[in-house]
């Protein structure tokens, strides 16, 4: 059986939640056929990530289940203890630390772990993204806001070469678009020497995020932005050591496979749809016109 955070400590945890409007949008949903019904905290989640209002939470429902139904390759069969993805979990780290800033943010960390580049897969990687942000959001009591920090150490030439941008555009776009997350900044560290080419070709499919990533050269520029302490212990912080975290959200996530199937069943039925189905070119525009970065 999935498992949630108690409800009522979303309500009591935040005075701009209104279990009325929570209530109307489950019963809105319920009348779209083509879309799955939700439930309450998933309610808590929409409303939250638009700022309480109602009909922009009603447009969010039906992108995040849209983007969902229509990239299988990226939301679908994410099961950790399963291949591909059993595997994939010790090629990259992704994982929220324990630790929030002053903010009362939470930190996403992640980093490539393995050293061999031809391994790292931005399809599988999404997946991972997917199952520690829905863990987090479902399981965990909400946070002012999120930041995703990322250690490029690993990050190099053949990695950005082999990055399928078609991929790449749709996981930048559920991230700014649909992810339940309100994203406070993203924060790139030890990008030398290819920090400035990754962000180069993220720039095309920015939108919320133009305004919040940063590129920081080393931890001793990243700690101007997120206090030291809340990092891992390998920058000088206090949470576990990357390895310790690592083996940590493999235990996690295999714990969470009924609420990765739960919510992988919750699929957008296009033949029901009032005028007619969307498609990905519908969301995403022309697919198909890149697929890798070309490099010098």
């Amino acid at each position: 059986m999935a498992h949630f955070i108690n409800v009522e400590t979303l309500y009591s945890q935040d005075e701009n939640l209104k279990k009325k409007e929570v209530n109307e949008l489950i019963a809105w949903a319920d009348q779209q056929k083509h879309l799955p019904k939700i439930n309450e905290i998933q309610a808590i989640l929409f409303l939250r990530r638009c700022n309480y209002q109602s009909e922009t939470s009603k447009n969010l429902i039906d992108l995040y289940f849209t983007v969902k139904t229509l990239c299988p390759e990226l939301f679908s069969g994410k099961n950790p203890l399963n291949s591909p993805l059993k595997e994939y979990l010790d090629v990259i780290l992704i994982t929220d630390l324990s630790k929030t800033t002053p903010e009362d943010y939470t930190i996403i960390f992640g980093k490539i772990t393995s050293a061999n580049p031809s391994e790292f897969n931005i399809s599988l990687g999404t997946k991972y993204l997917d199952m520690v942000t829905m863990s987090t959001i479902y399981q965990k009591p909400p946070s002012k806001g999120y930041l995703f920090v990322v250690d490029l150490t690993e990050f190099t030439l053949e990695v950005l070469a082999n990055m399928d941008l078609v991929v790449l555009k749709k996981t930048l776009f559920y991230m700014q678009k649909c992810l339940l997350l309100n994203w406070k900044g993203i924060h790139f560290f030890n990008n030398a020497p290819i920090g400035n080419r990754f962000l180069g070709m993220l720039k095309p499919f920015l939108d919320e995020f133009q305004n919040i990533i940063h590129l920081h050269d080393s931890v001793d520029d990243l700690i101007k932005y997120v206090p030291r302490d809340c990092l891992p212990e390998n920058y000088g912080g206090l949470e576990d050591s990357v390895s310790v975290l690592q083996e940590k959200i493999k235990t996690k996530l295999g714990e969470n496979v009924a609420l990765f199937d739960w919510e992988e069943q919750q699929k957008v039925d296009e033949s029901k749809r009032s005028g007619g189905p969307k498609t990905v070119n519908d969301v995403f525009g022309v697919e198909g016109t890149f697929k890798k970065l070309e490099l010098d």
